[in-house]
């Protein structure tokens, strides 16, 4: 696994903030979508700035952060690759390696 053999980027963690972030903005435009989001908090419990909560704490993630997660969820030796697409058995062969 890629990300065993070497650590995250600070970018790449950027990044990905960036793409969480803007993504849950996005989902959230639009009056349905902002209706359904508050209700289902409300019916959770959840408090009414869960939301902003939420994404201040995506904002905080480090590199470290991200790679202490890796090393104790990711399990190097027992996991499955899947690929789609056009199977080259060399490709899945030089994968293996890896």
């Amino acid at each position: 696994m890629e990300l065993m053999k070497k650590d995250v980027t600070g970018d790449e963690v950027e990044r990905a903030i960036t793409s969480i972030v803007s993504g849950h903005k996005l989902a959230l435009q639009g009056n349905s979508a902002l209706a359904s989001n508050f209700g289902g908090h409300a019916v959770l419990g959840m408090r009414p700035d869960y939301d902003d909560l939420l994404l201040e704490k995506i904002k905080g993630v480090t590199t470290d952060d991200v790679m202490t997660c890796a090393k104790k969820y990711l399990d190097t030796e027992h996991y499955v690759l899947v690929r789609s697409g056009r199977l080259d058995v060399e490709q899945v062969r030089r994968l293996e390696r890896k």
